[in-house]
């Protein structure tokens, strides 16, 4: 009887690993295939973005002037619809306040301190996101030929403005401010650096690719940048 049990048991761990090699293998064969279509699919990516259209922005990988596209914002509509927001809800506070003013029962004094603790928010909003939002780079352009970037960002009307610069006119902060990866000309503009499409146009906008300067500076230099810090510090 136990030799019965045995060969029974035998039996079905002989069948129940057969099984799960076969479904082994059978997933393999799939895993191995599912990577070979995704590596094709990425080359395909790679080698015919010419021609495509880049889903965040809506705008071609080429272009005949400005060449490559090579960062798309990932925040540009949540900026711009913030905007928007911001804007039309400030109009449209400025346009009920002479309905309600007028209609209150209150004095002219205390109408006047409503009217203007409310417009200074009014105002003030759309202004701070401004001051954020006009540094976000929605989309950039690198050509190669001419080495020239072309950055846009938004106004406060929210028009396009490009800004059509080298990387020798690029400053990097050596402590950025806030929301500011670059300063072009004095300009802060704020870059994400993990949403470019381009490694090699990323290290020529940082300076990256620039040899390092191991001199230590002179005294004249340090002389310079003491007075420097010296009228800042005044000045503040």
């Amino acid at each position: 009887m136990s030799f019965l049990s045995a060969k029974i048991m035998w039996n079905c761990g002989a069948v129940y690993s057969k099984r799960i090699l076969t479904t082994f293998s059978r997933n393999l064969k799939v895993s191995q295939t599912d990577s070979i279509l995704c590596c094709r699919t990425i080359r395909q990516i790679n080698t015919e973005r010419k021609g495509q259209i880049e889903p965040l922005s809506g705008l071609p990988f080429e272009d005949q002037e400005k060449g490559q596209l090579i960062y798309s914002g990932p925040l540009a509509k949540l900026v711009k619809g913030v905007k928007i927001f911001s804007i039309s809800t400030s109009f449209i506070g400025l346009g009920l306040q002479p309905l309600i003013l007028l209609n209150a029962s209150t004095s002219l004094a205390t109408k006047v301190a409503v009217g203007g603790f409310v417009n200074f928010f009014i105002f003030l909003t759309p202004l701070l996101i401004h001051f954020v939002a006009k540094k976000y780079v929605t989309t950039c352009y690198y050509n190669e030929t001419t080495g020239q970037f072309t950055a846009t960002t938004n106004t406060f009307f929210l028009r396009k403005r490009e800004h059509k610069f080298t990387a020798e006119d690029v400053m990097v902060p050596d402590v950025p401010g806030i929301f500011t990866t670059i300063k072009v000309r004095g300009f802060a503009l704020f870059l994400d650096p993990s949403m470019f499409f381009s490694k090699q146009a990323y290290i020529h906008l940082m300076g990256y690719d620039k040899p390092l300067d191991w001199r230590l500076p002179s005294k004249e230099q340090g002389n310079v940048n003491q007075s420097a810090n010296e009228k800042d510090d005044k000045q503040l």
